[in-house]
């Protein structure tokens, strides 16, 4: 056969491979989006949305209040820990009250719950009668509420869609979220600058009527999950610990979570300071920076299952675990303010790609009955993890120069990327990678 003959064929190959490539991603990228053909789910990813934007615009203003009424780095870092707290001390009894009673009522309750608390936030600091305390003890409060909401939420979100779309669900969540974490921040910068700090809590207070109204029209079409409770609450968490820890892919979920947020959380613990000592930024500039983390995470959201199918969900997770370290390493440098500012992206697609992945591991391979206790697990290690982590190197940065501690973190971030092969999660039921196609092909 002559050789120009059998280099055409040769490259007949490789656009027939090609097309093959891309109509496989045509294919995982239409199916992301196919949960959103349900109208109950179209709604409460709507609800959602908007409360989401009500909770990233409370967060930017609560962040940088404290940083009005104290500067200091212990005590700015300790607002997202007092967040976290009750969510590692009640996860699981919260988890065990989803798994028992109606969550629809349950999640009825607890957006009145934190409408209330939200709204007394937003009277105190209009009338200037907040204090550092007293940020405090509403946050706790406010922790108390999400602590509820959120391992319940997310045991509903399986149930509005059929199982083979959990993963797409999951990822809408995502998107949904990181919308307006990109939005949210930006917005509440605005905000506070022409108004007034207080408004974001206000904001935030309308934006649980959302879920509130759509629970209140929806009718469940599956039954709450047949439980045992003879065993009381102590055996039920048990019986949920035990679960969690049988199973090998949750279990490594739950340690490869806690690898990456204990050093990812300096991020969030010293970002006001970030913005004001690295970046000279105020409260409209420090939204902005917020913004420019949404807008990544969002990116991220998009290129998620196309990435996640091209190399696996251990390397997708490796991979973010360095960029999220250079991120550290670009805003200890002296290189231009708005180059630095810019990382905000990366660091956004890196801790999207990685949540989302690990969430969604999770959700897939947890049994119904123990959903919720095994998403307050989830919730439990990551916010044990944020609260750990964040109070740690705040405390940290009052000993050592803040930009001693972006390298030390930086390192330490990108070792965790070392997990993947010690602690592998594999991919998502039905997903295998391109690469592990084709060898299986030839």
């Amino acid at each position: 056969m002559p050789a120009s003959f059998r280099g055409c064929r040769f490259f007949h190959g490789v656009k027939i491979i090609n097309q093959i490539h891309e109509q496989e991603r045509y294919r995982i990228w239409a199916e992301a989006w196919v949960p959103l053909r349900s109208p109950v789910f179209r709604i409460f990813w709507t609800a959602a949305l908007f409360s989401n934007l009500g909770t990233w615009v409370h967060e930017t203003g609560a962040s940088w209040l404290m940083a009005t009424l104290d500067s200091s780095p212990w005590m700015v870092s300790l607002v997202r820990t007092t967040m976290a707290f009750p969510v590692f001390i009640l996860s699981l009894p919260a988890g065990v009250l989803a798994d028992w009673v109606d969550r629809r009522k349950v999640l009825m309750v607890t957006q009145l719950y934190l409408l209330m608390i939200a709204s007394i936030m937003a009277v105190l600091t209009y009338l200037q009668a907040m204090t550092p305390s007293l940020l405090l003890l509403m946050t706790l409060c406010m922790g108390i509420g999400m602590v509820v909401h959120v391992p319940t939420w997310q045991s509903v979100i399986p149930d509005l869609v059929p199982k083979g779309s959990i993963p797409a669900a999951v990822g809408l969540g995502s998107l949904s979220f990181n919308l307006a974490r990109a939005i949210g921040p930006a917005v509440g910068g605005l905000l506070m600058s022409a108004v007034g700090i207080w408004v974001s809590f206000a904001l935030n207070a309308l934006s649980f009527l959302g879920i509130f109204l759509a629970l209140l029209f929806w009718r469940p079409q599956h039954a709450a999950p047949e439980n045992d409770r003879r065993m009381g609450i102590v055996g039920a968490i048990r019986d949920g610990l035990f679960h969690v820890i049988r199973k090998r892919e949750i279990r490594n979920v739950c340690i490869r979570l806690t690898l990456f947020v204990v050093p990812a959380s300096a991020l969030w613990g010293l970002m006001p300071l970030i913005a004001k000592e690295r970046l000279g930024l105020e409260a409209t500039g420090y939204g902005g920076m917020l913004g420019l983390f949404g807008t990544g995470a969002v990116t991220g959201a998009l290129l998620l299952p196309v990435v996640r199918h091209a190399v696996g969900s251990d390397k997708l997770l490796a991979l973010a675990s360095v960029g999220y370290g250079l991120v550290y390493l670009l805003l200890a440098s002296q290189w231009d303010i708005w180059f630095r500012l810019a990382t905000m992206t990366l660091a956004g697609l890196c801790w999207m790609s990685t949540l989302t992945t690990l969430n969604t591991t999770a959700q897939v391979h947890l049994a119904r009955s123990h959903r919720a206790r095994g998403m307050a697990i989830y919730l439990m290690v990551f916010s044990a993890s944020m609260a750990i982590g964040a109070a740690f190197w705040g405390r940290l940065a009052m000993s050592l120069s803040l930009v001693q501690v972006l390298n030390l973190v930086a390192i330490v971030t990108a070792i965790t990327a070392l997990g993947a092969w010690v602690f592998p999660i594999g991919n998502l039921p039905g997903l295998e990678t391109t690469g592990t196609r084709e060898v299986a092909e030839s």
